[in-house]
């Protein structure tokens, strides 16, 4: 686990009265931090998905292979066609029209990728542990004082990423570190 993930798990566990894990080697041995981990990539999955400016690939050409099929790597989080025929079948594009997964030419995609969480900007970090932080909090005890306080940072967190959104849309310059566009394979 990395240590930016490490931190998030152990806020996590604060949520819910859990001590905090020292280090890595701890995480193996506590239930409460697998499910924490495991909420944390759920919910990053969940935020990343909306795509933003460092995960989002507008126009990417996915080419078939040497037996003619396209396959879809695993961390794409979603696919966009702009053609209702093609879809993904067992990790591959299928047409459903010709009920085929051949295809003889490239297709032009808009793709969102997932994004290991230690790459991600502060804000998106911040964001996905306000809501990762109340949804496990939730799920676990339930205490409803702990529920209003973190729905008060899960609403601050949401604020602060709309606003670094909106500025990073309104960029004229690109920053290749957190833009697929100009590097889509990072």
């Amino acid at each position: 686990m990395q240590k930016k993930k490490l931190a998030g798990v152990n806020r996590l566990l604060k949520t819910i009265g859990e001590p905090p894990l020292l280090n890595e080697e701890d995480y193996s041995l506590s239930h409460e931090a697998q499910l924490a981990s495991t909420q944390i990539d759920e919910t990053t999955a969940k935020v990343l998905s909306s795509g933003f400016k460092f995960n989002t690939v507008k126009s990417f050409s996915l080419t078939p292979d040497l037996n003619q099929y396209i396959a879809i790597p695993p961390n794409i989080l979603v696919i966009d066609f702009g053609d209702t025929a093609l879809t993904i079948n067992d990790g591959m594009v299928y047409n459903r029209d010709t009920f085929s997964f051949i295809h003889t030419s490239a297709i032009t995609v808009k793709l969102i990728y997932n994004e290991d969480f230690d790459y991600l900007p502060a804000v998106v970090q911040e964001y996905i542990l306000a809501e990762a932080s109340y949804i496990f909090q939730r799920d676990s005890i339930n205490d409803p004082s702990t529920n209003s306080e973190l729905l008060r940072v899960k609403a601050v967190a949401n604020r602060d990423l709309k606003v670094w959104h909106i500025n990073q849309t309104k960029a004229n310059g690109k920053d290749s570190k957190f833009d697929r566009t100009t590097n889509p394979t990072r």
